[in-house]
């Protein structure tokens, strides 16, 4: 069924389990579909939530034309659709993406289909809507590679995973934030 996800036509408390995954940093209207989800979700159901947030190093999906981490953090939207226009004219990367997630780089004034949410603005959206968080992560950059590279590198990743927990820090460090959530 395709629907608009801030206007749901589901009835209330119709589903045991909302699963997303990669969707709601590119949701526009982000609060009410949250509402969305709580309104359809039955009173003992679960909604698990796995997306990026803004400031987390790939945050401006743009790594099919800018492979280094946090470009929105360092230079201007504008700068940077200047620069995926040039990677794109040069290097034809949209070949590579289905239809829908390529972009006319030529056509656009700020990064493409992303709302910005940041782990502060989420975690505030959360409590405004009275959900309560059953669990939470914040995982941090870095955390594959470092996983399986011995103990030096399993050290560093444990003092990422703790910097998280640090507001300013989490904002960038983190690269996915996860949550379980379920109605008050």
């Amino acid at each position: 069924m395709v629907a608009d996800a801030a206007s749901l036509p589901f009835q209330n408390d119709s589903f045991d389990v909302i699963v997303s995954i990669n969707v709601f940093e590119h949701i526009d209207d982000l609060p009410s579909t949250l509402a969305e989800c709580k309104r359809v979700l039955r009173l003992d159901g679960l909604m698990f939530l796995h997306f990026p947030p803004f400031y987390s190093p790939w945050g401006a999906h743009l790594e099919g034309w800018i492979d280094f981490p946090w470009p929105h953090v360092f230079f201007s939207d504008q700068t940077l659709i200047q620069a995926a226009q040039r990677v794109e004219e040069r290097r034809a990367r949209n070949v590579d993406y289905i239809a829908p997630a390529k972009v006319d780089w030529t056509h656009v004034d700020c990064l493409p289909e992303l709302n910005r949410t940041t782990i502060r603005q989420f975690l505030r959206l959360i409590h405004s809507l009275d959900l309560v968080i059953i669990e939470s992560h914040m995982l941090p950059f870095a955390r594959h590679y470092l996983a399986d590279r011995g103990p030096l590198a399993r050290s560093a990743l444990s003092i990422l995973k703790g910097l998280t927990a640090l507001p300013l820090l989490r904002e960038v460090i983190t690269t996915k934030m996860v949550f379980v959530l379920r109605k008050a």
